[in-house]
Formats: structure tokens, sequence, C-alpha cells
């Protein structure tokens, strides 16, 4: 007769888990986390793109509207000389003073675009029906615009509004050049709507490259895409409110 309790064990009693075990159990979920990811991914850039291109159209429709209202394009300079010029009045000055100075990323390299789309947006708030039209932007893609200074009465935002896209990056608006001269130099564009390519603009000259190409003397908006990048080689996903990707 055999006893179970004097039988001896031929194998070690085993608690938790190898380390090749937890090795292959980690790499398991590596891989499933990168198949998620691989499909999550282009849904979310194409949810991002489709937001962003909806308030690119937006304030596209919301500029046709002021300006149908008051029958008249907007108004700016071309050039800072341009804006300096004595008894002229410009709807967006050339380079706008916001009323107050304001933090990054309205102060750098890009601080003249984004003062001069947060005019244009004021500019547009101030008729019924365009401000109707950019009422309907979502919220989130509106932004305070901070102050690199609180204010004496402790206030850390100004009044004025730049208007974001999916990424978070400010949208810009681009300004169509003023009427060609005979008297312009033989290097400066003329685009096929009569005007020469502002400075903002892709160029005022063909070795330059900006912003993106105004047609039909309308104001264009640009956002940066996914990248968060205007210029040159990094234009490539920029998104536009019309035309060809802005060429």
């Amino acid at each position: 007769m055999r006893f179970p309790h004097l039988t001896p064990s031929t194998r070690r009693d085993r608690s938790g888990f190898s380390l090749l075990e937890l090795m292959i159990v980690v790499a398991i979920i590596i891989i499933l986390v990168s198949l998620t990811l691989a499909v999550i991914t282009p849904v979310l850039l194409k949810n991002e793109e489709r937001v962003t291109r909806n308030v690119l159209s937006q304030l596209d429709a919301a500029v046709q509207e002021w300006e149908t209202s008051v029958q008249r394009r907007v108004t700016t300079p071309n050039t800072a000389a341009e804006g300096s010029a004595a008894g002229t009045v410009w709807d967006v000055a050339y380079d706008p003073a916001l009323p107050s100075a304001p933090a990054a990323p309205f102060t750098g390299t890009y601080a003249l675009q984004y003062r001069r789309t947060v005019r244009l947006l004021d500019l547009m708030s101030q008729e019924p029906k365009a401000r109707e039209i950019l009422s309907k932007i979502p919220g989130a893609n509106f932004t305070n615009i901070k102050r690199a200074t609180a204010a004496a009465n402790g206030d850390q935002f100004m009044d004025a509004k730049g208007v974001v896209d999916a990424w978070g990056t400010p949208i810009v608006a681009v300004f169509p050049g003023r009427d060609w001269k005979l008297s312009d130099p033989a290097n400066i564009i003329k685009d096929f709507d009569g005007t020469i390519r502002s400075t903002t603009e892709n160029g005022t000259t063909p070795a330059t490259t900006g912003w993106g190409v105004c047609q039909n003397r309308v104001v264009l908006f640009v956002s940066a895409g996914p990248d968060q990048l205007f210029l040159n080689a990094n234009a490539a996903d920029n998104l536009y409110s019309y035309g060809q990707e802005g060429n």
C-alpha cells in the first residue's frame, strides 16, 4: 500500500512566472499596443484634419460675409512703409499692437502674422452676420491670449482672442498684396488677379517662400498641420482655407 504523504515529490512547487514567461507577456502587450496605435492614429489624424478644415472654412466664410456686408475688401498694407502713409486708415494694420504685451506664441518669429490675424478676427466679430458665422467655430478652437505680465487689476488674459487648429497651433491669415504698378521692379511677382505678392504670401521674389498664395484678392487662412510648423520644407502638411493647398 502506498501512502501519499510518504511519496517523494517528483517536481518543485511553483509560484509566480519565470523571467522568460514575463518577457513573452510584455512582448505580446507591446505588439498589441503597436497594432492598436497603427489603427487609431490615422483615424485621429483624419478627425483632427476634418476639424481644422471646418474651422478654416468658417473663417473663410466669415471674411466673405464681412466683405459682402460692407461692400468692399478688407484693407491692409502690403508693407510697413505703406502702412505708415499719412492719412491712410487700414482695417488691419501691418504691425498691429495688441492691448498689452502678449506671451508666447504671439511673440517671436510669427508674432506679426499672429497679431494681424487676431485683429482680423476682431474686425469680423464686429459685423453681426460675420460674427454669427464665427460662433459656429467650436469654443475649443478659440484661444485666450495671455499677457506676458498680468495687468494692474490682476487680469492675465486680454479681451482679444486667437483661433487655433486641432493641434493647438494658431491659424494664420495671409493677406493679398496691393495692385501691381508699372513702376514695380521686374522681379516682383504679379499674380493672375493683378496684385503683387504680399510679404506673407509665397515670396515677393521667386527666390523667397512664404505662407501661401492668395487667389482673387481673397484672404487665405493657413494651419501648420500635424507638425505644427509652417514654412519651407515643413509646409507639406499645411492646410488651407481654399485653393490647391495654397499654390
